[in-house]
């Protein structure tokens, strides 16, 4: 499996987009795992929504090998975030707090991936 994480640390503290679940459909529950298996802080997980991104970022050459991917984003729907990939997307407006909050989520969608005994499928287009 492969994530990849873009534009961390923008819009609601304990909230994050993930991609890759409606390709990944199995992932979803493995989120929800490790959303409790530490705390993470974050509460909500917007999932399914984003889906024109999908094929914009690092993780879709993954999926077209059929390796399965979840894509940490913030900001969604895209109108949250009005400085994605513009000069406006400086450091200083990153919540640093959010980036723990969202690596950690990230960490523990790791740990379980390789911990667990199945690997999850191939992802479906």
């Amino acid at each position: 499996a492969m994530i990849n994480l873009d534009m961390v640390g923008r819009g609601t503290t304990d909230e994050v987009a993930v991609l890759g679940i409606v390709q990944n459909p199995t992932l979803e529950k493995l989120l929800e795992r490790a959303r409790k298996l530490e705390r993470t802080g974050i509460k909500s997980i917007v999932m399914r929504q984003g889906e024109e991104l999908f094929a914009r970022s690092d993780h879709y050459s993954f999926h077209q090998l059929r390796v399965p991917v979840l894509f940490f984003f913030e900001g969604l729907p895209i109108e949250k975030n009005a400085d994605y990939h513009t000069w406006r997307d400086t450091i200083d407006r990153l919540d640093f707090d959010k980036i723990a909050r969202t690596t950690r989520l990230a960490f523990n969608s790791a740990w379980l991936l390789a911990n667990d005994d199945q690997r999850p499928p191939a992802p479906h287009d």
